[in-house]
C-alpha cells in the first residue's frame, strides 16, 4: 500500500528441483523517471545490475493510483530501459502488470495501449495474494529451458 517496499538489492536462486534447474533472480528498488544525476546511489546500483548481469528483465508497472507516482513515468522509465539500458540486447524485457486486484479494466487497457503490446504479451498479477506469480516464475523458466540459457 506504498511505493518502494524493496529498500534494497535482494539476490536470491530459484531452484526447479524436478528439473535440475535454477536461475539467479535478483530484485532492485523501484528506478524513477529522472536525470542519471539526480537518481541515488540503489538507483545506479540497479542500473549497473541492468547493464551488467541481466539475462531478463521484469518491469513491474502499477497502473493504479495507489502507486505513488502516475502512469506516465512508470511508461517513460519502460521506454527508457529498453532503449537505453537494454539496447542490443538479446534476451527479453517483460511487462508484468501489478495490482490487477484494484485496477479497472480501463487502467490495464491503457498501459497495454500505450506500451503497444498485447494483453497476452503481459503478465498481470497480484503480488499482494500470489494471483499469477506461478505464470512468471513459468515464463522464467520456460524462456531459460527454451535457450538453453548457460551463464
Amino acid at each position: 500500500n506504498y511505493p518502494f517496499t524493496t529498500k534494497q538489492i535482494f539476490i536470491g536462486i530459484y531452484e526447479d528441483k524436478l528439473k535440475s534447474q535454477y536461475f539467479q533472480v535478483i530484485d532492485t528498488p523501484g528506478i524513477l523517471d529522472r536525470p542519471m544525476e539526480e537518481r541515488n546511489e540503489i538507483e545506479q546500483q540497479a542500473i549497473l545490475a541492468l547493464n551488467t548481469i541481466a539475462s531478463m528483465v521484469l518491469i513491474i508497472i502499477d497502473p493504479t493510483i495507489t502507486c505513488g507516482f502516475e502512469l506516465e513515468p512508470q511508461l517513460r522509465l519502460y521506454h527508457e530501459i529498453k532503449e537505453h539500458f537494454l539496447a542490443g540486447a538479446t534476451f527479453p524485457l517483460k511487462v508484468v502488470i501489478n495490482k490487477i486486484d484494484i485496477a479497472t479494466p480501463t487502467e490495464i487497457e491503457t498501459v497495454l495501449k500505450k506500451l503497444k503490446i498485447k494483453k497476452e504479451d503481459a503478465i498481470l498479477t497480484n503480488a499482494k495474494d500470489g494471483t499469477n506469480v506461478e505464470v512468471i516464475v513459468k515464463y522464467l523458466l520456460d524462456y531459460f529451458r527454451s535457450t538453453n540459457f548457460k551463464r
